[in-house]
Order: structure tokens, then sequence, then C-alpha cells
């Protein structure tokens, strides 16, 4: 069996993208890699859901999956940035 290609470069910046039970039709600036891997990411979460929701559950399921991901993320650079502030701080009080 032939697996279906998820991901269709149309050309001109123009791709398909099926997701859920739909495929989709976008026109981007990105460049094909890093669009292709904002797609595979969105694919690879909506793929987690059960194939009985309807697409409009699998996209908000899917948007609040990707914006618990990125609030976990923002929360480590946060923190990354903060020890990062602490040392430079404690740097310079050493300096005086």
């Amino acid at each position: 069996m032939e697996e279906i290609q998820r991901i269709n470069n149309l050309g001109g910046g123009k791709y398909s993208v099926l997701i859920g039970h739909k495929t989709y039709t976008v026109v981007t600036k990105l460049d094909e890699a890093r669009f292709r891997r904002a797609a595979e990411i969105a694919i690879s979460v909506s793929d987690g859901f059960p194939k009985n929701l309807s697409q409009d559950n699998i996209l908000f399921l899917s948007l609040l999956s990707m914006a618990k991901g990125m609030e976990e993320i923002s929360k480590k650079v946060d923190a990354i940035a903060d020890k990062f502030s602490n040392a430079k701080n404690m740097m310079n009080e050493e300096m005086v």
C-alpha cells in the first residue's frame, strides 16, 4: 500500500497539508524546509487524537497541545535567562 503524501509542494510557496480529515492549501513565505518542519509538528500532534473526533476538535486540541508546549519552552527559556542574569550580576558584584 502506498503511503499518503501529507505535505505537498505545489510551487511558488504554495503547499497542501493533510491534517486530521482535511487537506489545507497554504501559501507561505517560509522556505520549504522550515515550512515542512512546522507542518510535520502539526501533523504529529493531530495524529495523537482519536480518529472519530470532528475536524474542529482535532484542530482545537492540536492548538491547545502546541500552546502548552510553547508555554513549557518559554518557562525553560526564562529560567535559563534568569540563571545567566544572576551569574552576570554575581560577576559584576565581584568586580566592584
